[in-house]
């Protein structure tokens, strides 16, 4: 079913801030064309400088290249900083060389530059897990349907990524026999279009993109979108971080291990049954105090068995906890899709 788009105002909250622009361009004729191109977009465009500073609260940045930039990549996701990457080139170089990320030519494209730099930002969030069964799917699920909320600021819809390289949304939302395309009928398709998501199943008001297989680089489907990104194993941040930490001693021990990597990451301290771990003992082995809590639900097992959890039925604690991270990081939460 295809979710209805809903719209709030939302006149109570101060306005959001655009997502930044940092550019790591040092051609100089392509310099000129971007400061012109960013100030018309009304965002602020800062020059890459490792050891600045990003305003307090900045969740997301678009990165504007014009060669591969991996190691930026990874300083700002470090820090919690979601980066849609965006290549500019004159022509003169190699594009193939420059890594993943959209790319317009300059001068020719500059419309379309800034009309893509224009565009409204949304979330994009990568759910990691510090331990294996921490529990990604369930809050990425959950997450999603809070970022559509539109009582918590949404517009209704949302996207949820199977990125874990399992396939386990359809049996958590009970879309088994829901038709609608998976990821291994996009094989080889490069941008998810909004047009295209008519074709996915949907949960509620969540497009489900499900299945195991590559995710589309571009994701362009002016919603918020969340990713189920399994458990931390390294290697580069796709979105904005969000780390689920069961609260045991294996699992407090696992997210210092990849907070030390990844010290930016929203952090959800999961509650488990059965634990002899105290609160504070958790807290001590973590190194830092969590974004939310995330109770424990002993309906979990049944709902999902049932076919009852889910965007637009039951999402449970998980659900709190995901409203909870919602508010409490409603600024840096927003962030361009890539």
């Amino acid at each position: 079913m295809l979710g209805t788009l809903r719209h709030r105002n939302h006149s109570d909250r101060p306005p959001r801030t655009p997502a930044p622009v940092v550019t790591t361009v040092t051609t100089p004729a392509l310099v000129e064309e971007i400061t012109l191109i960013v100030a018309v977009t009304g965002r602020e465009l800062i020059t890459w400088d490792p050891d600045a500073s990003l305003s307090e609260g900045t969740g997301s940045v678009i990165l504007l290249q014009d060669a591969a930039s991996p190691g930026v990549v990874a300083d700002l996701t470090a820090r919690g900083v979601a980066v849609r990457t965006v290549t500019v080139t004159d022509g003169t170089g190699d594009v193939g060389e420059v890594g993943e990320g959209r790319v317009f030519y300059l001068p020719g494209q500059a419309t379309d530059l800034a009309a893509h730099l224009g565009a409204a930002d949304h979330p994009d969030v990568a759910v990691y897990g510090a331990v294996g069964g921490a529990g990604t799917t369930t809050f990425a699920a959950a997450l999603a349907e809070a970022l559509a909320d539109p009582a918590l600021g949404g517009d209704g819809q949302a996207l949820l990524v199977e990125a874990s390289g399992h396939s386990a949304f359809d049996h958590l939302l009970g879309l088994e026999n829901t038709a609608g395309r998976r990821l291994p009928d996009l094989a080889g398709t490069s941008t998810l279009t909004a047009a295209m998501l008519r074709d996915l199943p949907w949960s509620g008001d969540v497009a489900v993109l499900s299945g195991t297989g590559p995710v589309p680089d571009y994701l362009d489907t002016a919603m918020p979108v969340v990713r189920d990104s399994g458990r931390w194993s390294g290697g580069e941040v796709t979105g904005r971080p969000v780390l689920v930490v069961p609260a045991t001693v294996p699992g407090a021990l696992a997210g210092r291990a990849a907070l030390a990597r990844i010290p930016g990451a929203a952090v959800v301290l999961r509650g488990m049954p059965r634990s002899d771990l105290e609160w504070n003992d958790a807290l001590t082995l973590l190194g830092r105090a969590p974004e939310v809590t995330w109770d424990d639900d002993p309906f979990l097992t049944a709902e999902t068995d049932r076919g009852d959890f889910g965007p637009g039925q039951s999402t449970g604690t998980a659900g709190t906890a995901a409203a909870r991270l919602v508010t409490a990081l409603a600024d840096s939460l927003d962030g361009g899709n890539s």
